[in-house]
């Protein structure tokens, strides 16, 4: 059985296997983090040095088993939190787990390490869905799902009801598929002054991300690492850019773009379309 690569990187993170010579380094994250986990992780409420250590050989076993592939989430070196590849779900899929310490959220860095798992995951032989499942009441958790483009599915009361303070007792399931992660988002740009609409559907890849080219003409939709999420015509000439500045989500963010092109400026609202990738 094949397994992911033991070390990734994705925009402002990097993801490492765990090995037990990160036990200092967790911990300490661990117990910056324990007021931000208690609430939703049974665990954090009785952690200690053994704990940790203790955890880290489970993730050394279930990665040589197959049953799972945990990562640290790492930024400039340092640990800021935890993802996994769990095979718990059935054959042909996945779960993401992930906790991040709390002075790094509202910044996308678990988004961007989640987009990282789920590439590897579908790299993975036989791996045709993956899932996120959060208690309803974690809407943090949610917010990340919906970011990646996974689609809510279904709403179960959880098997062993609320085991944490701040836990409803609801389960949300979140599932992409092959397919979805594979074709990407369609979207229309939809101009303020008029209504006029423009399609994109992806087509390819640039610089490591997906690619969207406009239907009617040879306009594109792309990521770089000098722009960030912009459009641009054949000849590279950059024309939009989201209003608000810089974008480097894991798809071109719905929200208002400004074009511009000679002396001629317009806003545009990206739409997504119903399916993986909907705001």
């Amino acid at each position: 059985m094949r397994p992911p690569a033991e070390s990734l990187s994705s925009d402002q993170v990097d993801l490492h296997r765990w090995r037990t010579n990160h036990l200092d380094a967790l911990e300490r994250a661990i117990h910056e983090s324990r007021e931000h986990l208690v609430p939703w992780f049974p665990w954090a409420a009785d952690t200690g040095r053994q704990q940790t250590a203790d955890f880290l050989a489970r993730m050394r076993r279930k990665w040589e088993t197959g049953e799972a592939y945990g990562y640290a989430i790492t930024s400039h070196a340092e640990v800021i939190g935890t993802c996994v590849l769990m095979r718990r779900i059935g054959a042909g899929g996945l779960e993401i787990g992930y906790w991040l310490h709390p002075a790094r959220t509202g910044r996308g860095l678990v988004t961007m390490a989640c987009t990282a798992l789920t590439a590897q995951g579908f790299g993975l032989p036989g791996i045709d869905r993956i899932e996120i499942r959060h208690d309803a009441a974690n809407h943090a958790s949610g917010a990340v799902a919906r970011r990646l483009g996974f689609t809510e599915v279904e709403r179960v009361p959880a098997p062993e009801g609320p085991l944490a303070p701040a836990e409803s007792g609801m389960d949300v399931i979140w599932r992409m598929t092959s397919d979805q992660w594979r074709t990407g988002p369609t979207f229309t740009f939809v101009r303020h002054t008029d209504g006029l609409r423009h399609r994109f559907e992806r087509d390819g890849e640039h610089d490591g991300r997906p690619a969207y080219r406009r239907t009617d003409g040879n306009v594109w939709c792309v990521w770089s690492a000098a722009e960030g999420w912009h459009c641009r015509i054949a000849d590279g000439r950059v024309t939009a850019h989201p209003a608000d500045g810089r974008a480097d989500g894991p798809v071109p963010p719905a929200a208002v773009w400004r074009s511009f092109k000679d002396d001629r400026s317009y806003l545009y609202d990206l739409w997504t379309e119903p399916g993986p990738f909907r705001a």
